[in-house]
């Protein structure tokens, strides 16, 4: 770290992964003198880790997550960096998406043609057969829909306006959009995916790697439970108050020197106040405007007053009652159960907030730079709810608040993970041959039946056959003409 670079009293509220991301950074990679404020009586947020009892011993437990459980190195790259730097042990685990409605007449799981038709019945399911062909049609076509001019209509249409106009299925958007983005964001079954920009969620599917049928992607969990994580960043926090909740902040210029940064007085629910440098409100946006009240300026008020979450009951169980067939078992993590549980078989339950990721939402994180370390405030935010609201998003957000306004140096490049944009000549020539041969076949199943999706994906599966046949007689050529 600089030496020439002068020490601070920062105070970070909110110990959730955007809050330990920052600590992190600023205790071991800056001169700053830290204080985190957490309101529960354990670190992480998020972050939460049961030892559960195995019922066949009673003697031994395992550790379970009843929160952030798995990640990925593609999509999780600044987390998986983490985690390589503080030497984290991982374990390889499984991610699927499966269905189950109507308690358990209808079923599905996208892991393969076996699972699709695990019930008999959906053989003859004609809605099911829906779902799989616009499954195929709407990955095919959303890269075309990013390749589009800035001024294109289309870019600028919402999810359920893009399916009507494009007669997407109700089957698809009832049985596979809004599932896989109620049980990716963690949110109820509303409107919200529906009224958000297409793009925007096209942007993510694409980025997420879901716009595939099938995953290539290693999912990796924490071995020990993720607390094992939290554990490497705590004891290199000083000043932890557990239990302490932030109940305003007040910031007000030093009298004794008027070209210096203003004192921030942080005062806790005992009616302890402690002043700062800075602050960092590593917490929910409608929380860090609650905790600013009258000391809010006008300009945070419009851009946090925007942010929408939502309130989720997450219960570690055993109870299968209320899920279909399993292959793994008995302990599971249910969020919003959609019945009441068996309370002798609850062995946890936390109430989360997660962000919506909707209209409001979106257009909120445009103007977040606005209100960020403005001069003679010292407050910067941080939060998942600045991104996709995912653990990535939020630890990537902590970081960066500690290197671009507190100067932190971190010991890894920390990499952009804002929205991308797909542009002409970016896909491979696999994924051109396919949407050309996709146009041809989309032509015919208008023309037929949506039973046709067998015929598609055994092309898909040539396709891919044929162009490894012709990577490797280019480079058997390659090889042969160096020689």
């Amino acid at each position: 770290m600089p030496s020439q670079q002068k020490s601070k009293k920062v105070a970070v509220i909110g110990s959730g992964i955007s809050g330990l991301g920052a600590s992190w950074l600023l205790s071991e990679h800056s001169p700053h003198e830290i204080t985190l404020y957490e309101q529960n009586d354990y670190v992480g947020g998020h972050t939460h880790t049961v030892d559960y009892v195995v019922p066949s011993t009673k003697n031994s437990s395992i550790p379970v997550d009843n929160g952030f459980i798995v990640y990925n190195n593609l999509t999780y790259p600044n987390l998986f960096k983490f985690f390589q730097h503080k030497n984290i042990q991982l374990m390889k685990t499984e991610m699927s998406f499966s269905v189950s409605r109507d308690n358990g007449d209808f079923e599905w799981s996208g892991r393969n043609l076996i699972t699709v038709f695990s019930q008999l019945s959906n053989l003859w399911n004609i809605e099911l057969w829906k779902i799989l062909y616009d499954i195929l049609r709407f990955n095919f076509h959303a890269t075309e829909l990013m390749e589009l001019s800035e001024e294109h209509e289309e870019r600028n249409m919402s999810t359920g306006e893009y399916l009507r106009i494009h007669q997407y299925s109700e089957a698809f958007k009832d049985n596979y959009l809004l599932p896989m983005t109620t049980a990716i964001w963690s949110t109820p079954p509303d409107k919200c995916t529906l009224d958000i920009p297409v793009l925007a969620l096209i942007q993510f599917m694409y980025k997420q790697n879901l716009l595939q049928v099938k995953g290539c992607v290693d999912w990796f969990t924490v071995k020990g439970g993720s607390r094992k994580y939290v554990e490497t960043i705590t004891p290199h926090i000083k000043d932890i108050r557990l239990s302490t909740k932030v109940v305003s902040i007040k910031r007000r210029p030093d009298l004794s020197n008027t070209e210096s940064p203003p004192i921030i007085t942080v005062v806790d629910q005992s009616g302890r106040a402690d002043e700062f440098d800075h602050v960092i409100l590593a917490v929910h946006a409608d929380q860090a405007l609650r905790i600013l009240g009258n000391d809010a300026t006008n300009e945070e008020k419009l851009v946090l007053g925007g942010f929408r979450f939502s309130q989720n009951r997450s219960v570690l169980h055993s109870d299968l009652s209320s899920i279909g067939e399993s292959t793994y078992g008995p302990v599971l993590v249910t969020l919003n159960p959609p019945s009441e549980l068996d309370s002798r078989k609850i062995f946890d339950s936390q109430i989360y907030d997660h962000p919506k990721y909707c209209l409001d939402t979106i257009s909120s994180q445009k103007f977040l730079s606005h209100i960020q370390n403005v001069p003679n405030l010292q407050t910067t935010f941080a939060g998942a709810w600045t991104g996709y609201g995912f653990h990535e998003d939020g630890f990537t957000s902590g970081i960066r608040v500690a290197t671009e306004f507190l100067g932190a140096k971190c010991p890894f490049e920390v990499i952009d993970v804002t929205p991308i944009r797909v542009r002409k000549g970016e896909l491979t020539i696999l994924q051109e041959i396919q949407k050309k041969i996709w146009n041809g076949v989309e032509w015919t199943v208008n023309n037929s039946k949506p039973l046709a999706v067998i015929g598609i994906t055994i092309i898909n599966v040539y396709i891919q056959h044929a162009y490894k046949l012709v990577h490797n007689y280019r480079s058997i050529s390659n090889h042969a003409r160096d020689k």
